[in-house]
């Protein structure tokens, strides 16, 4: 498979070159605006979107903002191109119009650190999320860094104090460390190499019926590298164009319709991340080495999955009754897996208040032979994050009668702005030749012939299993259980 992109390294022109995505996670959040007393009527909503893609919000704004939308799907991409499209003359008119030029770094694989207090941050919030998901029920996935991502640029939009103070404590980071910080991250994870690719892309898509749009907020858009444009939401021909920007950066022209975005008169934003994983193993899975055997979805129901298998050198964790084990892709990309040493026991009970994205060194075996089974499979998964945000005690953001993100426009805008939906769709798979993601958030804001190993585990992840994919900063990408394989 190639993976090779050809990333734009100059500026976005304003006519000309949009650069193609690839399949990333979308997230898009909704914001509400209620309407003030002159010259609007009555209550109207503002939708923004966030649209994101990886392995992992819908109205106004980012990954995981009040109000999200988000769809990821993990798929295997064949190939990746880059989209240098010019847009005809009729596509790009007075209410389509770019309101940013963004330069996007190189395309080849770069090692590039975050600082420690934002890798901190970002696991905190994602294990904050992931607990509060209820998602032990069935196979889920969720994108973690997306929606930090969505939100981050969404918390961008204030200036009121408290609605700052609140993004800081729920992204666990001050807003300068998080913008500081953005870029290295961004800079890490946007490649494509032979051997795989993972990108992210940011838009947001503004109407000007309710206001002057805010220079200032769409200057600090540059530092999450997130493109902006003025829209007109109640022409179908521009929804369709942001819809467009959406699959194109996602490599699939089918992955997100008009259909799925909640639109209606009072739409005032949306805010698209999308982000893009697929990424080959470092140790290769032999399909003849595949084999099918029993997965304990419970002690008393079986079912019958495909099981790759390698074998490798690498970092396991014994928590006692259960493991915890690293495998690795290339690009310096990892995933952990989490599992019960016995088919008695349930991983959700085991965990349950365990911060999953932090290892505990003191269990730590390192540079251990580890004989791994995994099945093969893939799942898709929709999430609402509006009940996980106001029971983390951030309901204020949903408030009608709070103008919250009030600064996207000028003075000139009456309206108080809120979120009013917060989602996520994700699809992910695994097979012997790797992991494939494609997320969208929107808010509307096995190796046979190896030497044998002595000593090390020997683990086949045969009953249900929370997975963690890593960036080599131990930024976590993308989080998922398998309660059934076949599902």
């Amino acid at each position: 498979m190639n993976y090779q992109k050809k990333f734009k390294d100059e500026t976005i022109q304003k006519i000309n070159d949009i650069p193609e995505v690839v399949p990333p996670f979308h997230s898009s959040v909704t914001m509400s605006i209620k309407k003030g007393k002159k010259k609007m009527p009555l209550w109207k909503r503002t939708t923004i979107i966030v649209s994101s893609a990886v392995l992992g919000s819908l109205v106004l704004v980012t990954a995981i903002p009040a109000l999200i939308v988000c769809f990821i799907s993990f798929q295997y991409v064949s190939s990746y191109q880059t989209l240098n499209r010019n847009f005809a003359l009729n596509e790009l008119d007075s209410t389509y119009q770019p309101l940013n030029n963004i330069t996007y770094p190189s395309s080849a694989k770069q090692n590039v650190s975050v600082d420690s207090r934002y890798t901190d941050a970002v696991n905190t919030f994602a294990n904050n999320i992931y607990q509060n998901l209820n998602s032990d029920e069935a196979n889920f996935s969720f994108a973690p860094m997306s929606l930090y991502a969505n939100l981050s640029i969404l918390s961008l939009g204030s200036t009121d104090a408290s609605v700052m103070n609140q993004f800081d404590t729920l992204l666990a980071l001050p807003e300068d460390e998080r913008t500081s910080n953005y870029p290295s991250f961004y800079q890490n994870d946007y490649y494509a190499t032979d051997s795989g690719t993972t990108q992210f892309y940011n838009g947001l898509f503004q109407s000007e019926l309710f206001g002057t749009i805010n220079e200032d907020f769409i200057a600090q858009l540059a530092n999450y590298y997130c493109e902006a444009y003025s829209i007109d939401f109640q022409k179908q021909s521009d929804v369709a164009k942001m819809v467009s920007w959406a699959n194109e950066r996602m490599n699939d022209d089918q992955f997100l319709s008009i259909d799925d975005l909640p639109i209606s008169s009072d739409t005032a934003l949306y805010l698209l991340t999308t982000l893009t994983f697929d990424n080959k193993w470092l140790t290769e899975y032999s399909r003849s080495d595949s084999y099918q055997d029993l997965f304990y979805v419970t002690p008393s129901q079986e079912v019958e999955a495909t099981y790759m298998r390698h074998i490798y050198w690498g970092n396991y964790y014994d928590y006692d009754s259960y493991y915890s084990f690293y495998d690795n892709y290339k690009n310096d990309m990892k995933i952990k897996y989490i599992v019960p040493k016995s088919t008695s026991d349930n991983i959700f009970n085991l965990t349950d208040g365990v911060n999953l994205f932090i290892d505990d060194n003191a269990a730590l075996h390192s540079g251990e032979g580890i004989r791994c089974a995994v099945p093969k499979f893939s799942s898709s998964s929709s999430l609402d994050f509006v009940d996980v945000l106001t029971q983390l005690g951030y309901g204020s953001f949903f408030d009608s009668h709070t103008d919250s993100f009030g600064s996207i426009y000028e003075d000139d805008c009456l309206l108080p702005i809120y979120l009013s939906t917060c989602q996520q769709k994700n699809q992910i798979a695994f097979t012997e030749d790797g992991t494939t993601i494609t997320s969208v958030t929107w808010s509307g804001l096995a190796a046979g012939s190896a030497a044998p190993i002595e000593g090390g585990i020997d683990v086949q992840l045969n009953q249900p299993f929370i997975y963690i994919i890593y960036d080599n900063n131990n930024l976590p990408l993308y989080v998922g259980n398998v309660t059934n394989p076949i599902q």
